[in-house]
């Protein structure tokens, strides 16, 4: 194997961990918090004709689960070489956040093989969110790999809020108001002794940094460079990119990919984080229409979706798909109530049953699938505290 074939190999490989590093939180609701854990997906990659500009839709209907057990999580940095206080464990792999001037920044990151702490960091997004508001930079950062090379990554970026519209999820939601951010890094690195390096500056963060003004001209004489893309869908109401893609590619014709993969974070699963009032109390607004903003729970007349208000404080969203039903619940508690849901055919007998439990005074969503329901007419049933409120259901 050529030298020119090592160095490319070792640029793949430090690609494929930045891919993970994607754009970040974007409004005050947005922020990355520690202990916050996702039930990410990865998914098929999508690509929209229509991503600039307002009143757009974009309909995840043909995207596939590739892996449905992806995680991510977050905690507290406990790494003295980043000067960071959070990190974000993905796909083996810690990057390390910090904010500060209202903006958030990928200060560096660390596995098992690599170790890159930026010195010029990336700044990935402004808070909050405005639709067109943009940034861009350069970057630089240094570190270290298994093989004992001195690993410098650097390029520039340019991170747009680029569309405004809808967004049809992977499970049948349909998410208004949603704001698409783009953001395209150029990409280059080299790899040089790190024993000599050390020999003659003594420590990682005392060689020497590229200079801001130095770095597009070293990028643009680069031939191996690399350009990713990013594209990340946020909704109101949920603090975690909906939807994220990401695509790799040579910076120079053929433009041939490298990768291509995408994210789904469902929004049944982020209206579960834990004490997240500041996107509970946007949801809340949303199901009592004291917003502009529309979710799931507002789809009336959408094809394929029914509403049913079995009170003024119970709604349900049904959905068919594929394998069978899919059933979301919106309710509000008064003070401890106990809440549980069935599904009954006309003859009484109960298909599906679920207890929802105690719920204290607030405002609340469940959703559930209930497999093998063929079509016909059934009775759905929401007890509350053993009162029930039912009505009756068309599939």
């Amino acid at each position: 194997m050529s030298r020119k074939q090592i160095l490319v190999m070792k640029k793949l490989y430090i690609i494929l961990i930045l891919t993970f590093a994607l754009v970040l939180s974007i409004q005050a609701q947005n922020e990355y918090r520690i202990e916050d854990n996702l039930h990410t997906q990865q998914v098929s990659y999508m690509s929209f004709d229509q991503l600039k500009g307002q009143g757009l839709v974009w309909n995840m209907n043909d995207c596939k689960v590739l892996n449905a057990d992806y995680s991510v999580k977050f905690v507290a940095n406990r790494d003295s070489f980043f000067h960071a206080p959070l990190s974000r464990l993905e796909a083996g792999t810690n990057y390390r956040y910090d904010i500060h001037d209202n903006t958030m920044f990928l200060k560096g990151f660390k596995n098992k093989t690599t170790r890159i702490k930026y010195d010029i960091p990336i700044a990935t997004m402004r808070l909050p969110l405005a639709y067109s508001d943009e940034l861009q930079g350069v970057y630089s950062g240094k570190g270290e790999d298994f093989m004992e090379h001195c690993v410098r990554i650097f390029g520039n970026y340019h991170t747009k809020v680029c569309g405004k519209g809808t967004l049809v999820t992977l499970d049948g939601d349909s998410l208004q108001n949603t704001l698409l951010v783009h953001s395209q890094r150029t990409i280059s690195s080299t790899f040089s002794s790190l024993q000599k390096q050390l020999s003659q500056y003594g420590t990682l963060d005392s060689i020497p940094s590229l200079s801001p003004d130095s770095i597009p001209e070293i990028v643009k004489n680069d031939s191996d460079k690399l350009i990713m893309d990013t594209y990340s869908w946020f909704a109101p109401g949920y603090r975690y990119a909906v939807l994220e893609t990401v695509k790799i590619y040579q910076a120079l014709p053929p433009n041939a990919p490298i990768l291509q993969t995408a994210f789904y974070n469902a929004i049944d699963d982020q209206a579960n984080l834990f004490d997240d009032e500041e996107n509970a109390a946007i949801r809340r607004a949303i199901l009592k229409n004291d917003s502009p903003y529309l979710y799931a729970s507002e789809r009336m007349g959408q094809a394929g979706t029914s509403i049913i208000c079995l009170n003024d404080k119970i709604r349900a969203s049904i959905s068919r798909n594929a394998s069978g039903m899919r059933l979301s619940i919106d309710y509000k508690a008064e003070s401890n109530d106990k809440f549980s849901v069935s599904l009954y055919n006309l003859s009484g007998m109960q298909l599906f049953g679920k207890d929802m439990g105690n719920k204290k005074k607030g405002f609340y969503n469940d959703y559930f699938v209930i497999n093998s329901i063929s079509k016909g007419v059934y009775v759905l049933t929401v007890f509350v505290n053993g009162t029930p409120y039912s009505k009756e259901i068309s599939l």
